[in-house]
């Protein structure tokens, strides 16, 4: 064979098993990721705060709303992920409070704060369990 011979077929035929190889990929069931939604609008959340910038009901007053942002992506340089609103409904004790969900759609773990950044006071959402 000569020069451009060889490396025709050599290409060819990787062409030819790549291409096979990704439609036999292609030909399986796709698996879809699906995520569990904890509460949605209407819905009551429990919440918990550490305490760590001071009283829950100075911090937290009832009636005030809320941001709700992705768990981590709710403190440090990254960009917050807003997914939603709480409203301040009620306390259960020095850590605990309760909200209802005005707006979007959160999960256990999502952060929610008076306004976003590194330096201000958060809450968490507590498992569904958790409902006093």
């Amino acid at each position: 064979m000569n020069k451009v011979g060889k490396p025709l077929i050599i290409f060819l035929a990787v062409a030819f098993l790549a291409s096979s190889a990704s439609l036999s990929f292609g030909a399986e069931k796709s698996n879809k990721i699906k995520t569990k939604v904890h509460s949605k609008i209407g819905d009551e959340v429990s919440l918990f705060y550490g305490g760590g910038s001071g009283d829950i009901k100075e911090v937290f007053p009832i009636g005030s709303v809320l941001d709700v942002f992705k768990r981590n992506k709710a403190f440090g340089p990254n960009i917050p992920q807003k997914v939603g609103k709480v409203e301040v409904v009620s306390y259960v004790d020095d850590n605990h409070f309760k909200g209802k969900m005005l707006e979007g759609r959160v999960n256990e773990g999502d952060i929610l704060k008076l306004k976003p950044g590194s330096n201000t006071p958060g809450a968490m959402v507590m498992p569904r369990y958790f409902n006093w």
